[in-house]
């Protein structure tokens, strides 16, 4: 009895004195502040609530569940550790301790994850936040400091309290509609349906949350969401794709009503609810095809008989070479290191012809609403040209200030889908759709650009998959529990009984059970990627396909 006294005093001593909370964070770092390295590194906000100072010398943060002591803030600089009253303290999550006391060994996932906060006892958990997938340059955070709701800031707050400026209205267009759809592009539940694009013609992104969607009779008739920009924000001179289904219940990009197939006007509304953005008028639709400006947010248009979702109007397709997706690996902690001298996530291109392929104006993605996530830079062919019948190994490392050949995001272990592009962000080069790989295993083609894939124990980068070593166990331990099949088109099961909870990837819970199970059937939902949160705190990605 005492000694469970002593550690309850403990726990609330630590909480008692500290009163410190992740308060606000950045998981993908394109053009927000630098770091004193100069550098666009992810970051974490801690505050102290309290009125008088703390001093968090000691304390742990970490994304790993099981691994809470990942990365000790230090104990010897009372000076850079210790926070004021009603104070914030920045630390970079770049996984470069070498750049100064106060940069972690870890960096944060774009595509959602847990960030812990932990005493220096290494045991007790002073605070913790779940994310999901993350838009560029905008944060997430408390939405007044150490409040207990979470909002997106698309001014970041580092080092100041947290408070959203309304942005001022941005000027954009309805570039392209398509309301007859039956073999066109499909959303993210695999369904044909009509779509509008929308233009940014500005030098930088606009987040279109809570503007509106409508029509002339109705211009308010749909509010887009103001919770996951990831899919409501246009980036500079870019192009985004609402889905006008009458299927909000889908995702933020998907309005309440419909196009009419036989013509019709489409408004686009400020947050005001009174100032007209832009609107379009489209004619009667015919099967497949879609009416849009003739130059992007010009004032002419016409019929595309080949819809251009996504990308420029003035498309000039553009037939990619031969080339595959050969091996990848999602979770490297041993395997071969990059030029950097560190162990990353990589993705193995396999040229198969007879000639040189210069892979500058590629594009790579993860995010299929995001052909053009990552462009290989175009103007290095030296360093960005596959030989002959040979390979090459792109960093999936989320840091391009290390070369040419490091992308814009990093693998999610858990499983994801992984597409190449050609030159012209359009046409579809290869894919992959892989599940939960455990560390240190690779996942690729049982021989060079054949069909079927498997793990290798033994991996292969830059060379043949041929003398890879197939992993005997396909489905690694990961703390005993496991599971399988993922992807799967039903039943998934688990190694071990457990309590869970199954959400999308807007963090809308779908199933769930109090009561210990050992399967859950994944028939009911549409085809796509959900997240699985277990009573002991594992959070795994699950796809479901056909």
């Amino acid at each position: 009895m005492r000694i469970a006294l002593t550690t309850c005093l403990v726990i609330f001593s630590f909480l008692a004195k500290s009163q410190v909370y992740i308060n606000e964070i950045l998981a993908s770092n394109q053009n927000d502040i630098v770091d004193e390295m100069l550098q666009t590194a992810d970051w974490i906000e801690i505050y102290n609530s309290s009125n008088s100072p703390v001093d968090i010398a000691g304390y742990y943060l970490s994304d790993d569940e099981l691994d809470l002591t990942l990365f000790q803030i230090p104990t010897d600089q009372p000076e850079l550790t210790t926070l004021p009253a009603n104070g914030h303290l920045i630390i970079w999550a770049d996984n470069d301790i070498t750049d100064g006391p106060l940069h972690a060994s870890f960096r944060l996932s774009s595509n959602g994850e847990s960030v812990f906060l932990t005493a220096p006892n290494g045991e007790t958990i002073l605070d913790t936040i779940t994310y999901t997938l993350q838009q560029s340059d905008i944060s997430y955070g408390r939405e007044t400091d150490g409040a207990s709701t979470w909002v997106f800031f698309n001014n970041t707050t580092p080092g100041a309290p947290n408070a959203e400026i309304q942005p001022s209205n941005a000027y954009v267009f309805i570039n392209e509609v398509m309301a007859f759809n039956l073999n066109n592009i499909t959303d993210n539940f695999d369904e044909h349906e009509s779509w509008i694009e929308i233009y940014n013609p500005n030098s930088y992104q606009v987040n279109l949350a809570n503007y509106y969607i409508g029509t002339p009779g109705s211009p308010l008739a749909f509010q887009i969401p103001n919770d996951f920009p990831a899919l409501t924000t246009v980036d500079a001179d870019g192009f985004l794709i609402f889905w006008m289904d009458a299927e909000e219940e889908q995702a933020q990009n998907h309005a309440n009503f419909e196009l009419s197939i036989a013509g019709g006007t489409v408004v686009i509304t400020a947050p005001n609810g009174t100032t007209t953005i832009n609107s379009y008028n489209y004619p009667t639709a015919n099967l497949n095809t879609s009416w849009g400006r003739n130059s992007d947010g010009g004032l002419g248009s016409h019929e595309f008989a080949i819809p251009t979702p996504r990308v420029t109007n003035s498309l000039v397709i553009i037939e990619p070479d031969v080339l595959y997706i050969n091996e990848l690996m999602a979770a490297n902690q041993n395997d071969v290191l990059d030029d950097a001298g560190q162990h990353e996530d990589w993705v193995e291109i396999y040229n198969p012809n007879a000639f040189p392929v210069d892979l500058g104006g590629y594009y790579f993605t993860d995010n299929s609403e995001n052909p053009t996530k990552w462009m290989v830079p175009d103007n290095v062919p030296g360093e960005t040209t596959v030989p002959a019948e040979s390979w090459f190994i792109f960093w999936a490392d989320e840091d391009g200030l290390q070369g040419n050949t490091h992308m814009s995001f990093r693998l999610n272990n858990q499983g994801e889908d992984l597409r190449m592009y050609g030159p012209d962000g359009f046409t579809l080069v290869d894919r992959i759709v892989f599940g939960y790989v455990a560390p240190d295993l690779s996942y690729g083609r049982s021989s060079d650009g054949a069909e079927d894939w498997i793990l290798f124990s033994g991996t292969t980068p830059d060379a043949s998959n041929n003398g890879g070593t197939i992993g005997i166990t396909s489905q690694e331990d990961r703390s005993t529990f496991q599971v399988y099949p993922n992807p799967s088109s039903g039943i998934v099961q688990f190694s071990e009984v457990i309590t869970y909870e199954l959400v999308d990837l807007q963090g809308r819970m779908l199933m769930s059970s109090t009561l210990p199970v050992s399967t859950i059937d994944l028939s009911p939902l549409p085809n796509g990627q959900y997240i699985l949160k277990t009573e002991r705190g594992i959070i795994q990605r699950i796809s479901k396909i056909n």
